[in-house]
């Protein structure tokens, strides 16, 4: 009698386990439908006072990229189109209008549309990735005062007071290159890297098939003692003492990590001149 009083027991308390954890899954799901809807007003009230400006900003631009397009649709660049180099960047999109955006799936073609949204992304990336690592760069400059009073010194013997520092000047600064190059190790610009293998590889045992798409974690590597040293996660320019490194991709020591990414969008920053 005991026991079957202790099992009827049991299983009611299995019950009421159970429809509990149920309870609290449907309550968890009512919150989080119920905080969802209310950052998305909150969202939206906030905004409100704003969209009227973000249509203006976004109307004027728009027109700002039709009277490009238009004057190079006039007026093309006076260079050899044979000359694929020498074209201008918004003569080489408009030779591409109209065409499939894949040559493989013939649906989907290049419009006005889609060259007006890379010219407005082309100066945001130029700015924008020149901008963080600006950033980065002072705000280890400001963590270390000796690094910072080194590079000033080096700007006065060089440079001087009388005068701001111009682009001739920069080969000049050889502790100014080696700041740049300890920033762009520390913080890449791109902290993953997507790449897709263009045919079938074997790397360290492991079989990458062709147009397998992989992440490189440039931060990683960035950071990676067997690469340099124990003292990967700390601020040390010096490190690249009589170090001929190049930022121009040639040494796969940083090519790795710093320019594995900027060596295909340097022509962003520096050429949208």
């Amino acid at each position: 009698m005991a026991e079957n009083c202790q099992e009827k027991e049991g299983k009611r308390r299995t019950e009421e386990d159970v429809q509990k954890k149920k309870n609290m899954h449907r309550l968890e799901l009512c919150m989080s439908q119920i905080l969802y809807h209310l950052a998305k007003v909150i969202t939206l009230r906030r905004c409100k006072g704003h969209i009227g400006k973000f249509n203006k900003t976004s109307k004027a631009l728009d027109q700002v990229f039709d009277q490009i397009i238009e004057e190079y649709n006039e007026n093309p660049s006076a260079t050899n189109k044979q000359n694929v180099q020498s074209k201008h960047f918004v003569d080489i999109l408009l030779s591409l209008l109209h065409q499939p955006m894949d040559h493989n799936n013939q649906k989907h073609f290049i419009d006005r549309t889609n060259i007006k949204a890379i010219l407005k992304d082309m100066p945001a990336a130029s700015f924008d990735s020149s901008a963080s690592a600006i950033e980065f760069a002072m705000s280890e400059l400001l963590r270390h005062p000796r690094v910072m009073k080194k590079l000033q010194d080096e700007l006065s013997n060089v440079v001087g007071i009388n005068r701001l520092v111009e682009e001739f000047d920069l080969t000049k600064f050889p502790y100014l290159n080696m700041i740049v190059k300890e920033t762009l190790r520390l913080y890449p610009i791109g902290v993953f890297v997507p790449r897709q293998s263009l045919e079938d590889i074997t790397i360290n045992g492991y079989l990458i098939k062709k147009k397998s798409s992989s992440l490189v974690n440039l931060w990683a590597i960035g950071r990676d003692p067997k690469v340099w040293s124990d003292t990967a996660e700390i601020f040390y320019p010096e490190r690249f003492v009589n170090n001929n490194i190049d930022l121009k991709g040639h040494d796969f020591q940083l090519i790795r990590t710093i320019w594995f990414w900027l060596q295909r969008m340097s022509w962003n920053t520096i050429g949208y001149n």
